[in-house]
């Protein structure tokens, strides 16, 4: 009887403790789906609105324009939220380049796009968008780039995503801003479910591959739906 109550005492507090974790993992989650999803959208709300600004007497009618369509990304970054709060993301790859060539072109920086994959599964479609959406927001966010291309590869086994724009500031995205916390590679090498790096190349260019599995069995798996990898590389060119 001595030993049966003690081991409802380590069971009790195993219990808690599973608890516990249970709730850091969710919080990270979240706080994780807002930065890496949300600020995307957000970033483009931002911008819109202060292309707008500027336009209002320069082009009244191309003011107008932009504004209205804030309200189509304000109901995209709703939509968003939902998905977070439902504990799974979805994007889709199209989608996303279509989205990021618009807010870069917005932004004054000339945007290429290309795709030499076929359709891809729904799981790795979606590691791809995100880690795209990422490194974008990453560009409009941490550098004075003119130029972003945009390069998703693959063959049987892998997909391959790249970025390369210029305009690199001397301090990386993967330092924190003053007055700001920044999660930087190490965050979008969680998200990717491949690996991931970064090298800072002569000139001002910086350039981001992503790695993934064409397997989504490949991508592993985690409590979040998301597939976590060992770690982020960063280098110089």
């Amino acid at each position: 009887l001595g030993r049966l109550t003690g081991l409802i005492t380590v069971l009790d507090r195993a219990r808690h403790e599973l608890a516990q974790a249970a709730v850091r993992r969710e919080r990270t989650r979240v706080a994780r789906d807002l930065h890496d999803v949300l600020g995307f959208s957000l970033s483009a709300v931002a911008l819109k609105g202060e292309l707008a600004e500027r336009l209002l007497e320069a082009d009244p009618g191309r003011a107008r324009a932009e504004l209205a369509s804030l309200v189509a990304l304000v109901e995209q970054a709703l939509v968003e939220l939902e998905s977070i709060a439902g504990d799974r993301v979805e994007l889709r790859l199209a989608a996303e380049l279509d989205a990021a060539c618009e807010v870069l072109t917005a932004a004054g920086i000339e945007a290429a796009a290309q795709v030499e994959t076929g359709p891809l599964p729904a799981e790795v479609d979606t590691a791809v968008a995100t880690a795209l959406r990422e490194t974008i927001t990453n560009v409009l966010r941490h550098s004075q780039a003119r130029t972003c291309e945009m390069t998703i590869s693959g063959t049987d086994e892998l997909v391959r995503l790249r970025v390369v724009n210029d305009g690199a500031l001397s301090v990386s995205f993967t330092e924190a801003e003053p007055g700001r916390h920044g999660s930087g590679l190490d965050s979008l090498a969680q998200r990717t479910g491949g690996r991931l790096a970064a090298v800072r190349h002569p000139g001002g260019r910086f350039e981001v591959v992503a790695e993934f599995s064409s397997d989504p069995a490949g991508l592993g798996g985690d409590p979040d739906g998301v597939h976590p990898v060992a770690g982020s590389q960063l280098g110089d060119g």
